[in-house]
């Protein structure tokens, strides 16, 4: 069955996923107390990329 929108092939990424903390505000990081957690890693990226283009992907 060929590859469509509605039928669209499947996709694995595999690799090292990384937890990236970003400050809430600029200065030393001693001094920083809150932090936002982002999901970050060339896989999880390729992986959210391609969902976002309709492919169902496997991280």
């Amino acid at each position: 069955m060929p590859h469509t929108l509605s039928n669209p092939p499947k996709v694995l990424t595999f690799g090292e996923a990384m937890a990236m903390f970003v400050a809430d505000t600029l200065g030393d990081l001693s001094g920083i107390e809150h932090f936002h957690r982002r999901l970050a890693g060339a896989d999880n990226n390729v992986a959210i990329g391609l969902s976002r283009l309709v492919f169902t992907s496997a991280g």
